[in-house]
């Protein structure tokens, strides 16, 4: 009973972040797609949009202490809970920590996964250099300034780690926040690989930019199109990685008040991986960009 009334406070705490972000209405259905085309006067472009609609899990966060979080929940920011015997996540060449960015419950987010692309169980972590220096996702060797790893075992296998004293000072320790998921339909960017192949008539494209653009902060998401703020992503990763995809958007984290957490100037980070990877469930193969304004 604990459980259900948790998720429905959850949910409600979902609709009204995005009821206060004055954003357009969640689209769930492609009927949902159609009728915001036509609110945006985009009607005669109906066909050739909606079938670029991919499935999404938008991610609302809620303030929380770590005391109040169940260990092994959904979270952003605060103290990880790793897998016995795994210590704190630090750099590969000066063993710095890295931040704690978030941990990911696959069991509570298998509900929203309608295009079945992600596991049932097991916890995606991920830990980002957060020192002065800045990594766009434009080098080779910018892979070594961040991990992203899974582990499918039982949360009970999971511990709670403090945090390094190297790491706690502004800019590298995020407060914590509990994740709440929703399902929806995304439109691809403009400037994204498959946003690019629009025929838009000049006012038509003002029109979509207006449908597609997204403020920070808290534009979460796992899955769906990447709101991009800069260039196109998906041709960086394959120049960077050598791998020709496709590629598909796994995770975006935004600059997130609450967590106060900034990427850059009110920016992204964009965590992406191949179709192919995605279904091997190798995660450690994700290659990570950061954006901002």
């Amino acid at each position: 009973m604990k459980k259900i009334i948790l998720l429905l406070s959850l949910s409600i705490l979902f609709y009204s972040v995005s009821a206060e972000k004055g954003d357009v209405p969640t689209m769930r259905t492609l009927k949902d797609v159609e009728e915001t085309l036509a609110s945006f006067g985009l009607s005669e472009y109906r066909e050739e949009i909606s079938k670029l609609a991919k499935g999404s899990i938008h991610i609302a966060l809620m303030p929380e202490s770590d005391e109040n979080i169940p260990i092994g929940a959904s979270k952003m920011g605060g103290m990880p809970d790793l897998p016995f015997g795994t210590n704190w996540l630090r750099h590969e060449f000066d063993s710095t920590p890295l931040s704690f960015i978030c941990q990911i419950d696959f069991a509570e987010v298998k509900p929203y996964d309608k295009e079945n692309k992600l596991p049932d169980h097991g916890m995606l972590y991920f830990f980002y250099d957060c020192s002065e220096k800045t990594y766009w996702g434009c080098a080779p060797n910018d892979s070594s300034d961040w991990t992203v790893f899974y582990f499918d075992g039982d949360t009970s296998q999971l511990a709670r780690r403090p945090v390094p004293d190297g790491i706690i000072q502004e800019g590298f320790f995020f407060k914590p926040a509990r994740m709440c998921f929703d399902d929806a339909l995304d439109l691809p960017d403009l400037y994204s690989s498959e946003g690019k192949t629009l025929t838009l008539s000049d006012d038509c494209r003002h029109k979509y930019l207006s449908l597609t653009y997204k403020e920070a902060p808290n534009a979460n998401k796992l899955l769906g199109h990447s709101d991009n703020i800069q260039f196109c992503m998906e041709e960086e990763c394959e120049k960077e990685t050598g791998k020709t995809g496709p590629w598909d958007l796994l995770l975006q984290v935004d600059s997130n008040k609450d967590c106060n957490m900034m990427w850059g100037d009110v920016g992204r980070l964009y965590l992406w991986i191949t179709d192919e990877d995605l279904a091997a469930r190798n995660f450690e193969s994700v290659w990570v960009v950061m954006q901002c304004y």
